[in-house]
């Protein structure tokens, strides 16, 4: 276990350090853990440029003044997009990828929970999975080529790691078999086994998939239903809503707890090339049921399966 205040010395130790040129593209950090984190790494690098996407350049404006009252040497850059959409990650991507050489961070955190049922987008992809999945995985294929000029490349996506579920391997798109926690143990899963696939191919940056455990975001992190809930559906949600409330009052920590961790993910030394799962103390999880089950996948050969299932996803998505 590394203790917070082992974390807090850590990310001071940072901020003494003169950086140069420091580029950190952040999507999901308008509210919540993201947000904090951003705020984190703002105050620990000097002169940083930090991309920060998401759907509301308006929204965003607040947050914008109080970056710079953290750091005014930051420059930051708003792209407004639908990350729901592959689409719009590409169109994100292309901007940065035009005004930049290399990208230090990648950080994602993005995400949301479809209690009232799966809401398709116009790419005919479920909203909360492929903003929970397949457009984090689309952000670092793209990024790809200005992570590896980086010196110390890091890519950390904050979700669900150490919580893997076995995976329906005739249905991993959950197109026949859909269910809320269906969904979750699918992005969480894939995303561990996407990673691990991409760290083979890309042996000298660091993959991180981070568990965050109960963060009060004052957000529970769910989508609102596409249509009018029906009576059934409507008590369904109130119930599940009442139950996460109690849940965030009693088990959750403060989002600065959990982004000092965040930002420790993204910068320390101990992190080394290669995938990393990190449980909510900042270490590796160790010999549990989820770890034997990953295991079990990479000897089965399901990394470069589950990532030639997200490419094909992306491809029906963008045919449309």
């Amino acid at each position: 276990m590394v203790n917070l205040v082992n974390v807090e010395q850590s990310n001071a130790q940072i901020a003494k350090r003169k950086h140069t040129r420091n580029i950190a593209v952040f999507v999901g950090a308008t509210n919540g853990i993201g947000e904090a984190t951003l705020e984190i790494m703002a105050s620990l690098l000097h002169a940083p440029t930090f991309y920060v996407v998401g759907r509301s350049a308006a929204r965003f404006e607040r947050q914008r003044k109080r970056l710079a009252e953290v750091n005014a040497d930051a420059k930051i850059i708003f792209i407004e997009d639908e990350i729901s959409l592959i689409a719009g990650v590409d169109r994100a991507c292309k901007q940065i990828r035009a005004a930049e050489d290399h990208v230090d961070y990648l950080y994602m955190s993005s995400g949301s929970l479809p209690l009232a049922g799966p809401e398709y987008t116009s790419e005919g992809l479920e909203a909360c999975f492929t903003v929970s999945y397949f457009a984090r995985m689309r952000f670092v294929s793209n990024l790809l080529p200005l992570l590896r000029k980086a010196p110390n490349p890091r890519v950390l996506s904050v979700l669900n790691a150490g919580k893997e579920a076995k995976l329906d391997e005739d249905d991993l798109g959950l197109v026949q078999t859909w269910g809320v926690w269906k969904m979750v143990g699918h992005s969480t899963t894939m995303s561990t086994l996407a990673l691990h696939h991409l760290s083979e191919q890309e042996p000298g940056i660091v993959f991180i998939h981070a568990y965050p455990a109960f963060v009060n975001t004052s957000n529970p992190r769910r989508r609102k239903p596409p249509a009018p809930p029906g009576i059934l559906q409507a008590v369904y949600l109130k119930i599940v809503s009442v139950l996460m409330a109690i849940a965030w009052y009693f088990l959750a920590i403060a989002p600065i707890d959990s982004a000092k961790r965040q930002a420790y993910h993204l910068t320390n030394e101990r992190y080394t090339p290669g995938m990393w799962r990190i449980d909510n103390k900042s270490e590796p999880w160790g010999d549990t049921a989820q770890t034997k089950l990953v295991e079990e996948y990479k000897e089965q050969g399901w990394p470069a399966r589950v990532w030639d299932f997200t490419i094909s996803e992306w491809e029906r998505g963008l045919s449309k």
